[in-house]
């Protein structure tokens, strides 16, 4: 199976492979798709995350402060991210699957020995 890392970073090189093969270069431009989305999602995963993380400290550091009302409110505002990370993550995982499933339709590079066929 071809690298993916190989696909992100040299992409001409291996849609040229796929032209040496007689092979529509597609697929190419289809992973380059989904895994731009998955990274996105990705991204976006990482930086609820993050937040959760900061919203608890802040929950944390409120009630240490004795500040009710503005734990009150983090803590409204941590209970919607479990479920905005799991939607992000089952998207994440959709795209995971798609992307996978084309990288298989994508052969490895092709030797520059090898002539080009018919």
């Amino acid at each position: 199976m071809i690298d993916i890392k190989l696909i992100r970073e040299e992409p001409d090189k291996v849609r040229e492979s796929q032209k040496k093969r007689n092979a529509d270069s597609k697929d190419v431009d289809e992973f380059l798709k989904l895994d731009k989305k998955w990274r996105e999602a990705k991204f976006e995963v990482d930086n609820l995350r993050s937040k959760r993380n900061k919203v608890s400290e802040g929950i944390k550091q409120a009630k240490k402060a004795g500040k009710a009302k503005d734990a009150e409110k983090l803590i409204k505002e941590a209970k919607d991210i479990p479920k905005k990370i799991q939607e992000k993550e089952e998207e994440m995982k959709e795209l995971e699957e798609k992307r996978a499933k084309v990288v298989e339709g994508i052969p490895n590079i092709v030797d520059k020995s090898v002539p080009i066929g018919d």
